[in-house]
């Protein structure tokens, strides 16, 4: 969830449903619902990506000196840019990465940075995407500003990075919760 910084009243959310919805949060009015699994799917067909179970949305991100939008997705290698133009979102392009994405962040130049999950299959830890040069690429032995960080522990964090996962974790929790309660509930008038 973001607010548009450039009005008001906007906020724009998605979770893991196939929708984003751009809000009119002082009047509490939903403005415009768009349909991603739509555009997630033909990104999928047409760029020959994996096929995942539910399209949630990782993260939204907003860049105000254009009116720019990015938005990501768990286990999938895509993030979709939207125009904001008078209370509205205008799809205007799709980036494929080469790796699953971890988080987008705009910085103050309007570069799109992408932090990629890594395992032994990926490419780049960053990618930076600009109105300039279409994909800029940070490998490890760029990364200098790391270089006097610690080591740390490998371990395979791929269940615990998706949303979904904790979602389940959540649901599993409460249903074993509920559970308890009524076997003592059933307890009680026995």
């Amino acid at each position: 969830m973001i607010f548009i910084s450039n009005n008001d009243k906007l906020l724009l959310s998605g979770g893991g449903d196939d929708y984003l919805y751009l809000w009119d949060f002082i009047n509490a009015k939903i403005i415009q619902k768009i349909d991603i699994k739509t555009l997630i799917e033909e990104a999928i067909e047409s760029n020959n990506l994996s096929s995942v179970e539910s399209y949630n949305v990782k993260e939204i991100t907003y860049y105000s000196k254009e009116n720019i939008v990015a938005v990501c997705f768990e286990k999938l290698p895509l993030v979709f840019l939207f125009n904001v133009i008078k209370d509205k979102l205008y799809y205007k392009n799709t980036i494929i990465n080469e790796d699953i994405i971890l988080d987008i962040a705009f910085d103050n130049f309007g570069r799109l940075w992408i932090s990629n999950f890594v395992d032994k299959n990926t490419k780049n830890i960053i990618n930076v995407i600009s109105k300039y040069s279409p994909v800029e690429y940070l490998s490890n032995e760029k990364l200098e500003f790391f270089e006097n960080t610690d080591e740390c522990e490998s371990n395979d964090m791929s269940e615990y990075i998706v949303v979904e996962n904790l979602r389940k974790e959540i649901l599993d929790a409460k249903k074993a919760q509920q559970e308890e309660e009524n076997i003592a509930k059933k307890q009680k008038t026995e």
